[in-house]
């Protein structure tokens, strides 16, 4: 494989507890009931355009839903500080796929600038080649946009890209989008609902990754 596309959170990152406290204090501050930690981390591979409303009050109207992602946006930064880590090996595993000469990027459900900013206060936004945000396509995950948009921007080979993610809506994209895919189960979504989806490789270790051919 030449090309590697990697989720962000939960993929990369550990940030789930920065995701569930700072959700929960956004419905708090909304005076809604707070999601379950078990729902956030289900939701947290789509955008939280998609995923407030399936955890808000059904009467929430528009106004209030904007309002609530507003709320969570500061939240997040007031949180992001000293919360975020990267999974153990995963810098070591990026720092050899950029030595044997492999193309790495992000696809998102996150906003591209935030993700540049925590990568870049982690120490890897130099291995990548593009962070692609649910906010510069037209369709977030599953549909194929984010990874479409990579392999054109960069003339990539389908047959030779791999799209690695933590959660059933990583997967579903990268079949979608018709590259090869591998689950990771040391994020959001548990082993039996990544076999579900049939990904190339599933994988219970970061230094795994290097093993994908």
């Amino acid at each position: 494989m030449q090309n590697y596309i990697f989720d962000f959170d939960l993929t990369l990152i550990d940030s789930g507890r920065v995701n569930v406290l700072s959700t929960q204090s956004a419905f708090d501050k909304m005076g809604w009931p707070k999601p379950s930690a078990d729902a956030v981390s289900y939701y947290t591979g789509i955008p939280i355009e998609t995923s407030f409303p399936k955890m808000a009050p059904q009467n929430a109207s528009q106004a209030d839903l904007q309002k609530l992602i507003k709320v969570f946006v500061k939240e997040y930064e007031k949180l992001e500080p000293g919360n975020l880590q990267l999974f153990p090996g995963i810098k070591e595993v990026l720092a050899k796929l950029r030595a044997d000469g492999k193309q790495l990027f992000v696809a998102t459900s996150n906003r591209s600038e935030v993700v540049i900013r925590n990568m870049k206060a982690l120490g890897v936004l130099q291995y990548f080649t593009e962070i692609v945000g649910f906010d510069m396509v037209e369709k977030a995950k599953p549909a194929p946009d984010t990874v479409l948009k990579i392999i054109a921007d960069h003339h990539l080979k389908k047959d030779e890209t791999i799209m690695i993610g933590d959660a059933t809506f990583d997967l579903e994209m990268g079949k979608n989008a018709g590259v090869h895919t591998a689950g990771v189960i040391w994020g959001a979504h548990d082993t039996e609902a990544l076999k579900m989806v049939h990904p190339d490789y599933l994988l219970d270790q970061v230094p795994q990754l290097l093993d994908i051919k």
